[in-house]
């Protein structure tokens, strides 16, 4: 029995899309070719979104897929890349108004998930943990789950968080996400390993360390290589376009 319960949404500046208790579904509005790799063809793990985010994704010699695409009318962007032993790493954006500055929305995001995860915690407590840190970006959140669907009904994680409602303590998934803003862009940083395959033993301890490394190198690649791109690119006022590329 799965309990829907937490709905983090980038797309703040859309009112249907705030933070809230209940379902959304998140449709695909277009979507790149898939990279998927093999023996004979390696990814560099390079990936970027024109005009918004480069980055590199940690150990891209393990990756086996790399996945691109964009929901909600190409207002929520979100990249996938798939590694053995049911890890994905993710990262997502989109933007909200220009009326506020990036410090502000942080701070309303965080608002927003210490209320969510306060009324869920009653019900099972410590299966979400919810802090604010400081990234090159400023004021970043940061959360783990315990629990939760890899593949939630409805759109794909981190876009969704659904949560398992085991009657006991079993583990079923661990997943870190981070979250922060630069000019009008927000961004989240995430990684999710469900229950290791059948023959491989680690314990929970370790599957959170690894998290923990993935995300904090994909964010620091990111924060990094964005900025530098940032200094070298003009971005246009209004709409970007749908552009991103891959290297192999």
């Amino acid at each position: 029995m799965r309990n829907f319960v937490i709905i983090i949404c980038l797309a703040i500046f859309c009112s249907a899309c705030s933070n809230q208790i209940g379902r959304k579904t998140y449709e695909i509005s277009t979507a790149a070719p898939d990279i998927v790799t093999s023996a004979e063809m390696r990814w560099n793990g390079d990936i970027l979104f024109t005009g918004v985010y480069c980055a590199t994704a940690p150990m891209p010699e393990l990756a086996t897929k790399h996945t691109a695409r964009m929901y909600s009318n190409n207002r929520i962007y979100l990249g996938t890349v798939y590694y053995p032993n049911n890890l994905m790493v993710a990262v997502a954006f989109s933007k909200f108004p220009k009326s506020i500055t990036s410090e502000e929305h942080i701070a309303a995001q965080f608002e927003l998930n210490s209320k969510a995860f306060a009324s869920h915690s009653i019900v099972q407590p410590d299966q979400h943990h919810l802090s604010l840190n400081q990234t090159d970006f400023g004021s970043t959140i940061r959360l783990m789950h315990k629990n939760i669907e890899a593949h939630p009904e409805g759109g794909p994680f981190p876009l969704i968080i659904n949560t398992y409602s085991t009657l006991n303590d079993s583990f079923q998934s661990m997943a870190v996400r981070q979250i922060f803003a630069r000019d009008d862009d927000l961004f989240e940083v995430a990684a999710i390993q469900t229950k290791p395959e059948a023959g491989f033993t680690v314990s929970e301890a370790e599957i959170e360390s690894q998290l923990n490394s993935f995300v904090k190198d994909l964010t620091s690649s990111l924060q990094r290589c964005t900025r530098s791109m940032r200094e070298r690119i003009k971005t246009s006022v209004g709409k970007r376009p749908f552009k991103y590329s891959f290297s192999r």
